[in-house]
């Protein structure tokens, strides 16, 4: 059916306008500006949404003042308990003289080689945390420079006095070195030192160095000499996993660990080992066989026949046997 006049004229209109519309034109018949209808859903719509706009920046002005707490004014407020966890790393003003005095006994029970101003600083404020005081390595470096004579006092009769007796099979220090063979391998040696009487109680190698073998390790020995009351070791992961530690709360056994980067408080295990390292090429030679086979030689030979000069030059099997010897958990108490 063919269109009308009015028909196509209103359809080049209506094509016009959107034409316009695309290209962002008004028509000609829209030109006239349109009469404001304030009654209309956009204008309505529009004065809504600029009203919360406005509400709500004089509420955000206006929040802080209205909900802001308001405490009494406190010249001296309430100190707070430190813990190692909110301690400062210092404590700014004059230090209590408790604290010049533990640092003189640190210093002095610290190897030259180790006494350094952070080392020092460090322990201090991991070992004193719990009293709030701490410390930094520039008041440390004033009092090791203004106390030096006490310290090196306290060095020299602590050395003179030599270690105190201690209980035999009550506590047994446990660590791992290493070994070469003839052949230029190096393998994994166990140790294992009771503290009374310096006695070698296991001298083994390891195939791994996990928590597994060294249990097997340690349950051999207590099967031999009985169980211990503690256990000195170091912060490796075998000795810091959660099967050794649940292996030695099941025996019984205390487990005592050095602070890290602090090798001499296990010393009687790593002085033992250097002795190892020195004498095993001389006293026992490759020649002799095998690793394992030279290492139960000098094993022998060291709790039998080396006397020792903290035991009073006997050997650590004469101090075994006069301190009572192999005692089991019954016999403990």
């Amino acid at each position: 059916m063919p269109f009308t006049g009015h028909q196509k004229k209103s359809i080049r209109e209506r094509a016009g306008w959107f034409r316009g519309r695309a290209l962002n034109l008004r028509p000609a018949a829209q030109d006239q500006p349109r009469k404001h209808n304030p009654s209309s859903p956009v204008h309505s719509l529009a004065f809504l949404l600029l009203f919360l706009y406005v509400w709500l920046c004089r509420l955000a002005d206006e929040w802080p003042a209205r909900h802001r707490v308001h405490r009494p004014f406190r010249r001296h407020p309430t100190p707070v308990a430190l813990s190692p966890g909110n301690a400062p790393r210092a404590v700014a003003g004059k230090k209590p003289a408790w604290a010049t005095t533990a640092l003189i006994r640190l210093a002095a029970r610290t190897p030259k080689a180790l006494a350094s101003c952070r080392r020092l600083s460090g322990r201090f404020n991991r070992r004193f945390a719990s009293r709030g005081v701490t410390v930094s390595h520039d008041w440390v470096w004033k009092q090791l420079k203004q106390h030096a004579p006490a310290i090196a006092r306290q060095r020299r009769r602590w050395r003179a006095c030599g270690p105190r007796p201690l209980p035999v099979n009550d506590t047994w220090a446990a660590d791992l070195t290493g070994l070469t063979d003839a052949t230029g391998e190096t393998h994994l040696v166990f140790g294992l030192l009771d503290h009374g009487s310096r006695a070698l109680l296991s001298l083994r190698c390891l195939r791994r160095k996990t928590s597994i073998t060294i249990l097997r390790a340690l349950l051999d020995a207590c099967e031999r000499h009985g169980i211990p009351r503690a256990l000195r070791t170091d912060n490796e992961a075998m000795f810091t996993s959660a099967l050794f530690r649940f292996a030695l709360r099941w025996l019984g056994i205390r487990h005592q660990r050095s602070a890290p980067g602090c090798p001499w408080q296990n010393g009687r295990i790593e002085r033992f080992f250097g002795t190892l390292k020195r004498e095993l090429e001389i006293l026992v030679p490759p020649s002799l066989g095998t690793l394992p086979a030279r290492l139960s030689l000098f094993a022998s030979y060291y709790n039998a026949r080396r006397p020792h000069m903290a035991l009073n030059d006997r050997t650590p099997a004469q101090a075994w046997q006069a301190g009572g010897g192999t005692r089991h958990r019954a016999d403990s108490g």
